[in-house]
């Protein structure tokens, strides 16, 4: 496996990419992902290629466009699981194959913010330049392969809250009340509009007993 690097952006033309096929015309760079007997799953040698081809377009001020393609059924299927953690597992990277960034890859300061319950400004916007602003509410305009997330270790203990109410006053009470004195703050919060629980009441007793019954993998014959 070969990685290329920034100094050999230049000579790009040279070289011979095993994932990918390329050509530039009329100020346009078409790439094509060429993997379809693996539906075009990114390999690291295909990211690396791909990664390749976009800084030559950034530098080069003749290109006015990148256009994407795939050859295959499949445009893309995701991240080669398998090839990743082989990589990693055989030490098949060097230190110059990671950018150094002081970008996020997730908000570091949200359970701060989140908190501010009297301030002026939002909790969260898609436009936040401190996090991955360029694809969150792109509209399709940015083509996001993969993201590097943060893990964090499962919680010894956990609890599910299921709270009703014909007031919504009361949940912007309950949330104000959690966010300001809470030691933890919740993992996940949800809700329901009335119409939506009542309907389900109503009409999903049936596919909750195919899921008890059955599994979920019953339910796209229904």
């Amino acid at each position: 496996m070969s990685y290329f690097k920034e100094k050999d952006i230049k000579n790009i033309k040279l070289f011979k990419f095993d994932f990918i096929e390329w050509y530039e015309k009329d100020h346009i760079i078409t790439i094509i992902l060429n993997r379809s007997n693996k539906k075009n799953a990114l390999h690291p040698q295909m990211i690396n290629e791909l990664a390749f081809t976009f800084q030559y377009a950034s530098f080069n001020n003749e290109i006015r466009a990148l256009l994407l393609k795939a050859n295959g059924d499949v445009f893309c299927s995701g991240l080669d699981l398998k090839a990743v953690s082989g990589d990693l597992e055989n030490n098949n990277y060097e230190s110059s194959n990671f950018i150094k960034s002081n970008k996020l890859g997730s908000d570091n300061k949200y359970g701060e913010i989140v908190r501010g319950i009297d301030e002026n400004s939002p909790a969260r916007y898609n436009s936040d330049k401190r996090l991955l602003y360029g694809a969150s509410g792109s509209a399709g305009k940015v083509a996001v392969f993969a993201l590097r997330l943060d893990t964090y270790e499962a919680p010894k203990k956990s609890k599910v809250f299921y709270v009703g109410t014909n007031n919504p006053n009361d949940f912007s009470k309950i949330r104000r009340d959690i966010l300001k004195n809470f030691k933890e703050l919740p993992r996940l919060g949800d809700y329901m509009h009335r119409d939506c629980y009542d309907a389900a009441k109503k009409y999903s007793k049936d596919t909750f007993i195919v899921i008890e019954k059955l599994g979920t993998n019953f339910l796209p014959y229904l």
